[in-house]
């Protein structure tokens, strides 16, 4: 017996345990949600070999473009090498038997939907809803109800193929591939967008709501308790066509599935980017108008106290000025006390010449009153006379200085003294 032989008889064997309770079959299902790209002989043979698998893939990609590194002892898993004409024995291992490349590996991402994603599961009710062209039934249809809907549409599409396929003639033949073919879509497709059981509940039909005393779980409304009666008594090759054919409907869903998942994604995390990129946009906005305004504000700050300054110095001038010119100190007019200016008149009156006076040579008489002060007459022609000789020269001074007159006017204006001398 060749290595192929032996896993057709794996094969054969996990198909009857599979089968043999809905446990194992909601088990299978599950698991075949993670592996949909591979075909149902292949995903029954890695499910024999490792349940816990995720993400297979063979040596040459884990190595050259994942850049991943086998596990040292781990044991391959052996599956049907379907990429040629020829069937032969191929190998794969799991994501969790690979170690990336520090510098250079990665490991493939697996999309997720969330439990709390609820927006995002209504994208995806839409986009179902426009792909497959089914219609709500209610309001209140979710996205497990849609699924529920594109099963139906595709059970009932290839329920009747089927049957002509292997010669199944019966009623009740025909009632179980019909919810065979509409479990092995519906499952798959809600595990793999983590819809959990509790969250939707459906009548006996799998699809429309009724009261809730009617109400039952969705997986016991897909796999009802006599869900085997109608295939128990089948050989096993006619279960694992069938399986094989109802896979293959889950596995178009799923690959849609995955194209819109990512592409959406993608979409939201450009939108977050762009949205942060604003957010940082408005906040620097923000941050420069603030500092404008601070700014601003210590301009106008400094400004004011400029002109506070200003003002202040002005009135310091000002009063600094009134006070100079009130204390004879600034540069107004000068106070003269009344002592300086008698001596001023004095000596103005002694020598008979005004400040302002221009000498024309007019005569004026001077004479002294008892308090030696000079006086002056005028003549009959109303000009001034003087018993003064007239001065035109220096000779005409020192002249005047050896006269006897001079002598005698200073004895008439009661001698030499300090009051009445003449200042040369």
């Amino acid at each position: 017996m060749n290595r192929c032989d032996d896993l057709e008889n794996v094969l054969y064997y996990t198909c009857e345990d599979i089968f043999d309770s809905k446990n194992n079959l909601l088990n299978f299902f599950k698991f075949s949600a993670n592996l949909y790209k591979y075909s149902f002989s292949n995903q029954v043979l890695i499910y024999a070999q490792k349940p816990n698998a995720t993400a297979c893939a063979d040596m040459k990609i884990w190595n050259d473009y994942m850049k991943c590194m086998i596990k040292k002892g781990t044991r391959a898993i052996a599956i049907f090498d379907d990429t040629t004409d020829k069937i032969k024995v191929g190998y794969v291992f799991d994501i969790l038997d690979v170690v990336p490349d520090k510098q250079y590996g990665k490991l493939p991402e697996k999309w997720v939907i969330g439990k709390e994603e609820v927006l995002f599961k209504k994208r995806i009710q839409n986009y179902l809803t426009d792909k497959y062209e089914v219609q709500p039934i209610t309001k209140n249809d979710n996205l497990a109800t849609t699924i529920n809907q594109i099963a139906e549409k595709f059970a009932n599409e290839h329920t009747e193929e089927f049957i002509n396929l292997y010669n199944l003639s019966s009623d009740w033949d025909k009632s179980s591939v019909f919810s065979f073919i509409r479990a092995a879509i519906v499952c798959p497709v809600i595990f793999r967008l983590n819809i959990e059981e509790q969250e939707i509940y459906l009548n006996d039909k799998g699809t429309r709501y009724s009261d809730l005393d009617n109400e039952i779980p969705l997986f016991n409304s897909i796999i009802p308790p006599n869900f085997y009666n109608g295939i128990k008594d089948w050989s096993i090759e006619q279960k694992v066509a069938l399986f094989s054919y109802a896979s293959s409907f889950a596995k178009d869903i799923l690959v849609d599935l995955t194209k819109y998942v990512r592409k959406e994604t993608r979409s939201i995390e450009n939108e977050k980017v762009n949205d942060e990129a604003e957010l940082h946009t408005e906040k620097q906005i923000t941050f420069a108008m603030r500092d404008n305004h601070d700014r601003e504000k210590a301009i106008n700050k400094s400004i004011k106290e400029e002109d506070e300054n200003d003002r202040i110095y002005d009135n310091r001038r000002l009063s600094s000025s009134i006070t100079q010119s009130e204390s004879g100190t600034g540069s107004g007019k000068v106070r003269i006390n009344e002592k300086e200016l008698s001596k001023r008149t004095e000596k103005s009156d002694v020598s008979g010449i005004d400040s302002d006076e221009k000498i024309t040579g007019r005569t004026t008489e001077v004479s002294t009153d008892r308090n030696g002060i000079g006086t002056t007459e005028q003549n009959g022609n109303g000009n001034t006379e003087s018993d003064l000789p007239v001065i035109r020269s220096q000779e005409d001074f020192i002249e005047f200085l050896t006269d006897d007159r001079l002598s005698k006017i200073i004895e008439t204006a009661g001698g030499y003294n300090a009051e009445s001398r003449i200042e040369l």
